[in-house]
């Protein structure tokens, strides 16, 4: 097991919030809304009450008692979509607040510093367990960690499908780093470098090797 990082270390103020709130969790919010607000659209959910949503959650208060009820009638791949698209944004976060110190704090780990599927489940379980304790805010205190690991695993088998060598990895991972937003413009451009896809290729067979037997 490598050393897993502190996702949750995101550097926004809690200002009038609850004590308890670690800052990672209004990246979770932020998730939670964009994906409510798509399953309304898509008629999945016919009704949530989002007004004073964000200051219910993050002032350590819980839902509406319609609008928990609503979530948890979602089915469990749903629900595992909705945390793990929460986990996404936290990741997110962290990337954009983090840049300065890629080189200097994260040398030999710099894999972290892409998308999501990119990191592995030791770091995904990293993000998940501080937000564990919160989900029953928001409704989906009832989905395990394994549930959302399969929804996970296979999100990742279709980024590495067909990837059955270093090379090819190298090729795909120069492709993620230059497509994923939160990442600084220089260090998109470190990613390009021939030795630095190399190394981090390295990086990745060495974590999750499982990725080149997809």
């Amino acid at each position: 097991m490598g050393k897993i990082v502190n996702f949750a270390r995101c550097e926004r103020k809690k200002t009038e919030y609850s004590s308890d709130v670690t800052p990672a969790i209004y990246y979770a919010v932020g998730a939670f809304k964009a994906f409510v607000k798509k399953l309304v659209a898509e008629g999945e959910i016919k009704h949530f009450v989002m007004k004073d949503f964000t200051n219910l959650v993050l002032q350590n208060r819980y839902l509406r008692v319609e609008d928990i009820t609503t979530i948890q009638e979602l089915p469990e791949r749903t629900r595992a979509e909705m945390i793990l698209a929460m986990c996404q944004n936290i990741h997110d976060g962290w990337v954009y607040e983090h840049a300065s110190e890629f080189s200097s704090r994260y040398e030999g780990m710099e894999f972290i510093y892409l998308p999501l599927e990119w990191i592995g489940v030791e770091q995904l379980a990293g993000i998940f367990r501080p937000l564990e304790k919160a989900l029953v805010r928001f409704g989906l205190a009832e989905v395990s960690l394994e549930t959302v690991i399969e929804v996970y695993d296979e999100k990742r088998q279709e980024i590495f499908k067909g990837v059955s060598n270093l090379y090819g990895l190298i090729r795909t991972l120069q492709k993620a780093a230059c497509e994923y937003q939160p990442l600084r413009p220089d260090l998109k451009e470190f990613f390009e470098n021939p030795e630095v896809g190399f190394r981090v290729a390295r990086q990745i067979a060495y974590h999750m090797p499982e990725v080149l037997a997809v």
